[in-house]
């Protein structure tokens, strides 16, 4: 994929550039059919409440 060549990110590498992404570590939800439902901080608070299914 070219997002990581030696020494560091490649912040300039087609993939970075499709989803916008900013920092790491960066949040999306996709669905099946690979279709992008949620990005950045909208991804992670869909992600939070999955994530402490388990605890409950």
């Amino acid at each position: 994929m070219g997002l990581r060549p030696k020494g560091g990110i490649n912040w300039d590498a087609p993939l970075i550039s499709k989803y916008r992404i900013e920092t790491l570590p960066y949040f999306a939800v996709v669905d099946e059919t690979g279709k992008l439902i949620a990005q950045g901080d909208a991804a992670q608070r869909m992600i939070g409440p999955w994530m402490n299914e388990d605890e409950e």
